[in-house]
């Protein structure tokens, strides 16, 4: 849940670090005596770590979060990403959440391939699911309103024979959504994790 605050602190604890090192070194040469010095050399850190974690949050973010494509699984190299994406997936655009909570994403996937991975996800998963599979999983027909709240902001269009697919649920309430089409092999993922 609060991942994405780890990295952009580490970096500001870091720069709060040299910058109390420079502080204390510009009091040397300008011959300041010990207790302003290091007055100096504690407060001026102090008082920039607040803005200086939110500019770096703000950078740092610009590259974690929004929207990449991928050629095929293993150029991902992100485990929040693959944890819910089939190895065979191909042609990947991933829009990853600016809260760090999830991600959307539009794969290519053969019929095959994406019912052996589904299959396989709830064999493996069960077992901690809060819930259980449902008897029509990847038989509903896709809400063109659930898939639009989601994906229209892509310019992403439901395919007309789109059939809903839900995974286990987690206890903290991780879990995707699949809204797939087996005629242009085309699956529309949501994803939600802490």
């Amino acid at each position: 849940m609060l991942w994405p605050l780890v990295l952009p602190f580490q970096i500001t604890v870091a720069l709060m670090i040299a910058l109390f090192i420079a502080v204390l070194l510009i009091g040397a040469r300008r011959k300041w005596k010990g207790g302003p010095k290091f007055a100096a050399a504690i407060i001026v850190p102090l008082l920039l770590f607040i803005p200086s974690c939110v500019a770096t949050s703000y950078l740092v973010d610009h590259f974690r979060f929004g929207m990449f494509h991928y050629d095929n699984f293993d150029s991902i190299r992100d485990f929040r990403v693959e944890r819910y994406m089939p190895p065979a997936a191909k042609d990947i655009s991933v829009f990853k959440h600016y809260g760090g909570n999830g991600y959307r994403s539009r794969f290519t996937i053969t019929p095959t391939d994406f019912d052996a991975w589904h299959d396989g996800y709830w064999q493996k998963y069960a077992q901690y699911s809060v819930v259980d599979r449902r008897d029509d999983d990847g038989q509903t027909q896709s809400k063109v309103e659930q898939f639009d709240r989601w994906f229209t902001e892509f310019s992403w269009s439901m395919p007309s024979d789109s059939v809903q697919y839900q995974s286990p649920v987690a206890g903290n309430g991780a879990h995707y959504t699949i809204q797939y089409s087996p005629s242009s092999q085309l699956a529309f993922l949501n994803s939600c994790y802490w």
